[in-house]
């Protein structure tokens, strides 16, 4: 199936209480193969947004064959400023777009990572030329698939998910897929790892950070034990944490 970009643009009309938005205008953005995205951001005094492309033509500047994350900046009306496709590390794929003072972040899956395996979290921190200040993966030997992330209190970064791999990276499997979450220091450093679950499916979710210093994370899963999530009178059913 073939995939494209398109963004539509919406005013709000001149009666602020029935907010008529109409599309001011339409862009679609790729090229002959598949063409995902995934974030989009305010940048400067446009936009920004990544996600993955496989096209060697197109709209693509930076030439892959393999497909690779793909970042695109993009003025008020649509037209391409900038882009580039990041290949230093194999099969990335841009899921979010984070932007802090220390420099933009870009979190997804990529691989292979430090231990010879494939598909972990994709961590890039890059400079205001979209230029690669670090980039690390990490994950084990089964799939890792990014869900969320947030930026950290000290400026650094997290990505959220789920792990089935009960080696490499991951401190602690309970089993099948659990919730995973990796904390990046500004300077490229892990700052620790988080697994919660149990030995039922966990799909994941988001995280946010809060005003007293700490975290939010929202998930959900199956209600099995052993583990560390469990929810009382939900024995068996797909819950919320």
């Amino acid at each position: 199936m073939r995939y494209i970009y398109t963004f539509l643009v919406l005013l709000i009309g001149s009666s602020l209480v029935a907010q008529n938005y109409v599309m001011i205008w339409q862009r679609c953005y790729g090229g002959s193969e598949d063409d995902y995205v995934r974030s989009i951001i305010p940048y400067n005094e446009g936009y920004l947004f990544v996600g993955y492309s496989e096209s060697y033509d197109g709209d693509i500047s930076d030439i892959t064959n393999t497909g690779a994350a793909w970042l695109v900046n993009i003025d008020p009306f649509g037209k391409i400023i900038y882009d580039r496709t990041y290949t230093e590390i194999e099969y990335t794929s841009g899921r979010k777009l984070l932007k802090h003072d220390s420099g933009l972040y870009i979190i997804g899956n990529g691989g292979p990572t430090s231990h010879g395996y494939t598909g972990g979290y994709w961590f890039a921190k890059v400079d205001t030329n979209f230029d690669i200040i670090w980039q690390d993966v990490l994950g084990g030997s089964y799939a890792e698939d990014p869900r969320g992330g947030c930026i950290a209190h000290d400026g650094g970064v997290i990505e959220s998910g789920i792990t089935a791999s009960p080696d490499g990276d991951i401190e602690e499997y309970y089993g099948s897929f659990d919730n995973w979450l990796v904390k990046k220091n500004p300077d490229g450093s892990t700052g620790w790892t988080k697994t919660y679950g149990n030995i039922g499916i966990e799909e994941g979710g988001n995280i946010i950070p809060t005003s007293d210093g700490g975290y939010l994370y929202v998930c959900s899963g199956e209600n099995y034990l052993p583990g560390n999530t469990y929810c009382e009178d939900y024995e068996g059913g797909l819950v919320e944490a």
